[in-house]
């Protein structure tokens, strides 16, 4: 239920188990529009066991260290953001202008929460 909540809410929804969504080219977009748009990335995948390093490896596969910045909040500082950008990707990111509404959450069913997660 909640896959379908999100794919048709304003997200940028990367599903694991769905081919390509965990291409470097589909991250990077995904990660900048939701920085730049202020909506919530989501990692949906669905019942299959997943880690947290592999996430991780999908992002880190766009920029070394992305998976970090996201989650320490330094990917909105020095524009880093801007680095994930491309000249493909347009007039909306020539500049910084990253929205204000960036924050990050987790909802995880894994065996261990992440310490990331957990205030």
């Amino acid at each position: 239920m909640e896959t379908r909540t999100s794919r048709y809410r304003d997200t940028n929804l990367l599903m694991s188990y769905k081919p390509g969504d965990t291409d470097s080219e589909t991250v990077r977009v995904a990660t900048l529009g939701a920085l730049r748009f202020g909506k919530p990335l989501v990692v949906d995948n669905g019942d299959l066991p997943l880690d947290w390093a592999t996430m991780a490896s999908w992002f880190d596969s766009v920029r070394a260290g992305l998976w970090d910045m996201l989650w320490d909040g330094s990917i909105v500082k020095d524009a880093n953001f801007l680095k994930l950008a491309t000249l493909e990707d347009g007039d909306n990111f020539k500049e910084v202008r990253i929205s204000t509404c960036f924050r990050r959450r987790a909802c995880v069913s894994m065996p261990h929460t992440p310490s990331v997660c957990v205030r």
